[in-house]
């Protein structure tokens, strides 16, 4: 990927984290911008520039929180309750279905412990979203809205993250299939 690229979708998931944080500030909050973040993060991974991406997206979520009207050092705490449940849930990705996004070795997974195992992970960086505002606003808490929360996390995690990669994978030219000549 040239630099020229990745600073496009750069600008492209600032844009839609943006958009997403803005639309969140709303009476209703249907798509978090913790599943852009969390997209953008496994994305970009392939460009192997991940401590860039996480600046970058830093920095976005910090310009978010500044012009909702937050000081500076909410700010910053904004921003890393944000970095962190999307690192944890491209790590726990990499690791648990390493070039799952890309593609790779599809034919050879069982589909049914793939899907459980992108569930954990998202189910997993949504809880350390909840468990992040807890301690941010240990005032706010209160059980429904924490349970709402972690569903609306975890599932805005998941089906972003999966439509994505479904509809990357519709557009990849298909490789013709081996057959036995005689």
């Amino acid at each position: 990927m040239t630099i020229a690229r990745y600073a496009l979708r750069t600008t492209a998931f600032a844009a839609a984290f943006l958009l997403v944080s803005w639309a969140a500030s709303g009476p209703v909050e249907v798509l978090s911008s913790i599943a852009v973040a969390a997209l953008w993060i496994v994305a970009q991974a392939r460009a192997g520039l991940r401590r860039f991406d996480v600046i970058a997206l830093g920095t976005t979520a910090m310009v978010v929180a500044v012009l909702q009207g937050t000081g500076m050092l909410m700010a910053l705490v904004t921003a890393i309750a944000v970095i962190l449940p999307a690192v944890v849930f491209a790590e726990l990705l990499d690791r648990w279905v390493p070039g799952w996004w890309q593609g790779r070795a599809d034919r050879f997974r069982k589909q049914d412990a793939v899907l459980g195992r992108i569930i954990s992970s998202a189910m997993l960086a949504a809880v350390t979203a909840v468990v992040l505002r807890g301690v941010i606003d240990p005032s706010g808490f209160d059980l429904s809205g924490t349970a709402v929360a972690l569903a609306r996390d975890g599932a805005s995690i998941l089906i972003l993250t999966v439509a994505v990669r479904a509809i990357r994978q519709a557009r990849r030219p298909r490789r013709p299939v081996l057959s036995v000549v005689r």
